[in-house]
């Protein structure tokens, strides 16, 4: 069988699964998701977190090169603006990436990236400027982040355990609609390791 693309769903009776691919929350303001839809190679896998509301994913990435997992979030609806949330735990020297989906042209109109570099404890933002460190998310701690983009000004704010970071009114080539979002484990060596993502949400900005 090949399993370089498979819809991976796994139970655990720990924290839970799910076989519904409509992502529930009990809050009445979020956008319906769809997923995840994931594609993978190598021996990164991934369990759905279904403990509602807390609806996640948790990622067991191989760290070896060319091993890759990516778990696609689609909105069921599009949006302009939007604030991307979620509360992310990883374990010592764990990487991952976390990517707001739009609809423009190349790599950059389609696609904001945040990530945590293996060995770090950065989270990094790829402005249209470059690379710029937001702030610490520490090993092992559940850490609160959101990512605000804005269509208008083209440019977007990350957030880390509610407080303002680095990565405040950075420019980006990001176009909307927003459709959706990815969770990933690069296919570089030596990224990968455990990382536990809960709160997943994609929503209108709060006004």
């Amino acid at each position: 069988m090949n399993d370089s693309k498979v819809l991976f769903v796994a139970c655990s009776l720990i924290i839970g699964c799910s076989t519904d691919d409509k992502l529930a929350t009990s809050n009445t303001e979020q956008e319906a998701l769809s997923g995840p839809t994931i594609t993978k190679a190598g021996d990164s896998w991934a369990m759905v977190i279904s403990s509602s509301p807390e609806v996640g994913l948790y990622i067991n990435g191989s760290t070896q090169l060319g091993a890759f997992l990516i778990a696609t979030y689609d909105l069921d609806s599009s949006l302009t603006d939007a604030t991307g949330s979620f509360t992310v735990t990883p374990a010592v020297d764990a990487a991952f990436v976390y990517t707001l989906r739009g609809s423009g042209t190349g790599y950059s109109g389609k696609q904001l990236r945040l990530q945590r570099r293996p060995g770090s404890d950065q989270l990094e933002a790829a402005a249209s400027t470059g690379s710029v460190s937001c702030g610490v998310i520490a090993s092992g701690t559940a850490t609160p982040v959101t990512l605000q983009f804005n269509a208008a000004s083209h440019t977007f704010t990350v957030l880390i355990n509610g407080a303002a970071s680095m990565c405040t009114s950075l420019p980006t080539k990001l176009q909307p609609p927003i459709v959706g979002f990815h969770l990933m484990d690069a296919s570089n060596e030596d990224w990968g390791g455990e990382v536990e993502f809960r709160n997943l949400t994609l929503q209108p900005p709060v006004l």
